[in-house]
């Protein structure tokens, strides 16, 4: 699941969270009823550093909607240097 960048992550309530659940929730629906067997969830977010707490709120939230399905993130470079 690709999650286009977006300048500011206003929290862990913001609205692009609930429309990305929702759209995992479509995804693990679809899947189920052409029984296609899930392994695990990708998720590629260019995040800003200095938004990588919230993105990692995000990401936590995300895990519980897809357990026990795998949670796989992207990571960027730039991140790497970052506490959060």
């Amino acid at each position: 699941m690709r999650i286009a960048p977006v300048a500011n992550l206003d929290g862990v309530e913001d609205h692009r969270l609930e429309a990305a659940g929702a759209e995992v929730r479509l995804l693990l629906m679809r899947a189920e009823q052409k029984q296609i067997a899930m392994n695990e969830l990708q998720i590629d977010f260019d995040c800003a550093v200095k938004d990588l707490a919230v993105y990692s709120e995000w990401i936590t939230k995300l895990r519980k909607l897809v357990t026990p399905m795998k949670l796989v993130i992207t990571t960027l470079p730039a991140w790497l240097d970052s506490q959060d």
